[in-house]
């Protein structure tokens, strides 16, 4: 019995060892940091495409560590939460915007969960400066 007590712990010890490691291994980008505004998910209806902002185009989006959002993408807004994959901007007359957001390795995704919604399809993308 002691052995299978033993053998028990042992592969439990694996087991948790190797989550950690593939959550290491898949881990996004973290959020805090610039995020320039690449492209605005568009659909009437249809198959929705992705369109490119102007490389010229300057709207950012700026996480701090701390909380606080910055730049001009999101003017009015100025702190920021995150759970899970909902991310939840708060401005000063207690109004509150939320995102569905995604990270893969330097592209931001961000599809509004309320208020508003979009009916036919919506999201931007922002890229990470370094």
């Amino acid at each position: 019995m002691k052995n299978v007590t033993l053998l028990f712990c042992a592969v439990f010890i694996m087991a948790v060892s190797s989550c950690k490691k593939e959550d290491a291994k898949n881990a996004n980008t973290p959020l805090v940091g610039k995020w320039k505004l690449d492209a605005n998910y568009i659909s009437t209806g249809g198959p929705g495409e992705w369109i490119s902002v102007p490389k010229t185009d300057s709207h950012y989006v700026q996480f701090y560590a701390d909380g606080k959002l910055g730049g001009n993408e999101f003017a009015g807004y100025y702190s920021y939460v995150v759970k899970d994959s909902l991310l939840t901007f708060n401005n000063a007359a207690d109004g509150v915007q939320k995102y569905l957001h995604n990270i893969r390795h330097d592209t931001l995704t961000m599809t509004p969960n309320g208020p508003p919604y979009c009916i036919e399809g919506c999201a931007i993308r922002f890229i990470k400066e370094q």
